[in-house]
């Protein structure tokens, strides 16, 4: 009994002194409002963008190339028949061509000069001896006679290979007669210049000259225009 008072006075004191330090602490205060949320901090400023580059400038144009200079016509193809001295006393001679075809003489120029021996005078009571070259046809020298000409081509092989004949024909001046007086040819030139020598349109060449500037050459510019020898 005096045990169970004892306990049941430690439980008093206990809870006496338990009552007395609450009654000494004052109550917790109310919560007070939440604090305003600070402001996020701002991200840094974006740099301002450069300006652009000024355009460089162009380059300078190079300066065009010197134009090369034309080069000299040349002989290729052109073909030059040299034959030595004929006394004529039948009003006709004939030259062979040898080498050349019926072909070659369709697609060619073909021209024939001859030479002749005149003499002029000189101081005094003597004479110069000359050489001319004198175009055929044409009028001879002096003007006592004409020539034509006639061109035969052969469409045969021959054994010695393809052969044509250049036939000077001599007529009495104004007429068909023959001319049978004796006439010497001290040398004759036979020159064949193909097409491709000779210019055109498309395809100009030669400085531009046509069949009938050649025509109208003289055998020593024939000789110096395709650079052969005399």
């Amino acid at each position: 009994m005096k045990t169970t008072m004892k306990l049941f006075a430690y439980v008093l004191i206990i809870l006496s002194l338990t009552i007395t330090s609450c009654a000494k602490d004052g109550e917790d205060g109310a919560v007070g409002p939440a604090g305003t949320q600070g402001e996020t901090g701002s991200d840094g400023l974006d740099g301002v963008d450069g300006a652009d580059g000024a355009d460089g400038a162009d380059g300078v144009d190079g300066s065009d190339g010197v134009d090369g200079i034309d080069g000299e016509d040349g002989n290729a193809d052109v073909q030059l028949l040299e034959y030595g001295s004929e006394t004529i006393t039948t009003g006709s001679v004939t030259y062979p061509m040898d080498g050349v075809s019926l072909n070659e003489l369709n697609e060619s120029l073909v021209l024939g000069f001859y030479a002749e021996i005149f003499q002029t005078p000189n101081a005094g009571n003597s004479f110069v001896t000359k050489k001319r070259w004198v175009p055929v046809p044409g009028i001879g020298e002096p003007t006592l006679f004409e020539t034509r000409v006639i061109i035969e081509g052969s469409t045969a092989v021959l054994s010695g290979g393809p052969s044509s004949d250049y036939i000077v024909n001599l007529y009495d001046l104004g007429t068909l007669d023959p001319y049978l007086t004796e006439v010497t040819f001290e040398e004759f030139k036979i020159f064949v210049i193909p097409a491709s020598s000779i210019s055109s349109p498309s395809s100009p060449v030669n400085s531009a000259k046509s069949s009938n500037d050649f025509s109208e050459m003289s055998h020593d510019e024939l000789i110096t225009h395709f650079d052969l020898e005399k």
